[in-house]
């Protein structure tokens, strides 16, 4: 696939949003190290394409202890028999474009081992917010906020990252130059989906060159 330029930068058309989550979700494809991520893939639905990605979770207080010392290990295989796993949590992230906005717009929620939604959002906040987006994203500073909304495509209550803020966000990144296809994402991640968890696998920004503005947008957020 091409890469084509997104004049003008932040906004996107319906069909710039659908190149963009293909170009996405071709470099994923490509990726051997996927982290915690378990899929990426596109989703039709009748306001237009849909970009899914669910990745899995460990609730850190649930977190496995380290093993044991084991003695005679290659004569006794069975006493290398790890404790049980704390179960994984399961975030699925859905990823449509705003008509309003032009920008994308994130919706996301939170299953436990047993397939039932989490809806505190103090959980939220402990398992997918850091402590530096926290603050800001209380006060719906740049991210815009993080608030509850009725799915488009289920009608279910997500939650959701408000796009109000979304393109002077990207814009104070992108600037005056010129963004690719296959970034848009990955910038946008960068920004907004960063603040909930939803981190670009180090690999994917790596085989596609871009370390460079992904480690930009870290140091401005040392410095901020």
């Amino acid at each position: 696939m091409a890469d084509a330029s997104l004049p003008p930068f932040p906004f996107l058309s319906h069909q710039k949003f659908a190149w963009t989550c293909e170009a996405f979700v071709w470099a994923f494809d490509q990726c051997e190290d996927q982290e915690d991520w378990r899929s990426a893939r596109i989703v039709k639905s009748p306001t237009g394409p849909c970009l899914r990605i669910i990745r899995e979770v460990r609730p850190d207080h649930e977190a496995p202890d380290p093993l044991p010392e084991l003695e005679d290990h290659d004569s006794d295989p069975e006493a290398l028999v790890r404790p049980p796993s704390a179960p994984f949590l399961t975030v699925e992230y859905d990823i449509h474009l705003s008509p309003t906005y032009q920008v994308p717009t994130l919706y996301f929620s939170i299953r436990d081992a047993f397939g039932q939604p989490i809806m505190s959002v103090d959980t939220i906040y402990r398992l997918l917010v850091s402590g530096y987006h926290a603050p800001e994203l209380r006060a719906t500073g740049i991210m815009g906020g993080l608030g509850m909304v009725n799915h488009p495509m289920t009608d279910r209550p997500v939650f959701f990252i408000h796009p109000c803020q979304t393109a002077d966000a990207l814009s104070a990144i992108g600037g005056e130059r010129e963004v690719l296809l296959v970034e848009y994402l990955f910038m946008w991640m960068g920004v907004i989906g960063a603040c909930v968890g939803l981190n670009v696998p180090l690999q994917m920004a790596q085989a596609l060159g871009m370390t460079t503005w992904k480690e930009d947008i870290d140091s401005k957020d040392e410095v901020g």
